[in-house]
């Protein structure tokens, strides 16, 4: 009624339409509406100005429609009504094809006095906010630390193909500092997701206590809320490193919120200056990306005289757990045949790589992680002349189990003695029980 008030003392005193109207910001028709009703009543300007708001409500906007009739509890029955519906309504809202005309015809024909379509669909937006809450969560100093790839990704041009090579972008930030790492990768597979997770923790001199992925399929073999499956291997990885593995609900980016702010943040401060320069090679793009980085965490918070360095040196690097004395890596046993051309084929994306032509047509036992490829030492002694045996550790105690069950243990015993050299890789890593042990122990004593 503010505006109304201060319209009766301007028209109190004499002023032109004009002038009342620009200075109320409103049309002269509207202006002319106002004081038709105030000169309809049989009171003065001056009386006008002495009632109250209500009173001078009732003058003002005569037809005004009564308020909704409600229980005896105080409340409105039409709202009541709606509100038990409203989760039905959202739930309606998310399957193809149904809109709100939809579901206020269904209202209305279920509830004839219910409200209009206008109204539905403001106590609907309503209820909406009301219902999309969320919570803070305040993480603890070197505590979590949060993953997820990027939407879009990076590119090199290649020097000699002259073809674009686009890159998946890697992000990972600790909530409490803000301080995050940035890398683009090969591609987005377990291995090199591995190496960018070794690349990460030595960035920051040292390990979290949990990290919380996205339900990525490279990490995530079955998503569930409250114990969901992971692969051996990224398991591997968090034992060796003393990490525990969480997951975020499915479809639910709040749960990592953090995480998708510091991509964002990536999109302007890294991606944008990137958009005009080009790199050659990945190396060079990482090593761009690293410089980028280092300068966003130099930039103070837009309300806080810290940055994101000086807040994770001063209060969370030292609370991280002290790394291992080698980083992990992934190896992987195989076999192959090596070819007529003296190449054997390796890995999922079947590469080819040389080996010594006295191998062609031998079989090999290999060994690789992402960055070598090496035959088994085996490979050295067959070439000198001498036979080989090459096991993992996990395989090998597997073999023993078998030849216990099918009466072979002795022979096999006898076999492995015989041979000149016997090569068990990963050795450590898997978990041997006593009897185990004693057979390792006595084979150790027949050579």
């Amino acid at each position: 009624m503010l505006i109304i008030r201060t319209m009766l003392q301007l028209l109190q005193r004499s002023g032109s339409e004009r002038s009342i109207a620009a200075e109320l910001n409103m049309s002269r028709n509207t202006l002319r509406k106002y004081d038709a009703a105030f000169k309809a009543c049989p009171y003065s300007y001056k009386e006008l100005l002495a009632m109250d708001d209500t009173m001078l409500s009732e003058i003002v906007y005569p037809g005004t429609r009564p308020m909704p009739e409600t229980d005896a509890s105080g409340k409105d029955p039409r709202l009541e009504a709606f509100e038990a519906l409203g989760d039905h309504f959202l739930n309606e809202l998310k399957r193809t094809g149904v809109t709100r005309q939809l579901l206020w015809q269904k209202y209305l024909a279920q509830h004839p006095d219910g409200y209009r379509y206008t109204q539905f669909c403001e106590r609907l937006r309503r209820y909406e906010q009301s219902a999309d809450v969320s919570l803070h969560i305040a993480y603890k100093r070197g505590d979590t630390l949060m993953i997820d790839f990027a939407g879009d990704k990076l590119s090199y041009l290649h020097l000699s193909t002259g073809e674009l090579i686009f890159c998946p972008v890697l992000v990972r930030v600790l909530p409490f500092s803000g301080y995050s790492y940035v890398e683009a990768l090969p591609n987005a597979s377990l291995p090199q997701l591995v190496k960018a997770l070794n690349n990460c923790l030595r960035f920051l001199g040292g390990a979290p206590l949990n990290l919380i992925f996205d339900n990525m399929r490279q990490v995530v073999t079955k998503s569930c809320r409250y114990e969901p499956v992971f692969t051996d291997m990224i398991l591997a990885w968090a034992q060796h490193n003393n990490i525990d593995l969480k997951t975020d609900r499915v479809r639910a980016p709040r749960d990592k919120a953090h995480v998708e702010n510091e991509v964002k943040i990536t999109y302007s401060r890294i991606y944008s200056p990137l958009r005009d320069k080009v790199c050659h090679t990945i190396h060079e793009l990482n090593s761009t990306i690293l410089r980028l980085l280092k300068r966003h965490h130099k930039q103070p918070f837009l309300k806080r005289e810290q940055n994101r360095i000086d807040l994770f040196t001063s209060s969370e690097q030292l609370l991280l757990q002290s790394l291992p004395s080698q980083p992990y890596v992934m190896k992987y046993p195989t076999e192959s045949k090596v070819q007529r051309n003296y190449h054997v084929i390796l890995g999922e994306d079947r590469h080819f790589y040389s080996v010594p032509y006295t191998l062609i047509g031998k079989k090999l036992h290999i060994v690789y992680d992402t960055d070598t490829v090496a035959c088994a030492l085996g490979r050295k002694a067959c070439m000198n002349g001498y036979k080989a045996f090459y096991f993992s550790m996990n395989r090998f105690i597997e073999q023993i189990a078998t030849v216990r069950l099918d009466g072979t243990y002795t022979r096999f015993l006898n076999t492995l003695s015989k041979t000149p050299l016997l090569v068990l890789d990963d050795f450590g890593l898997a978990q041997m029980d006593i009897n185990m042990q004693l057979t390792l122990l006595q084979i150790m004593e027949d050579r």
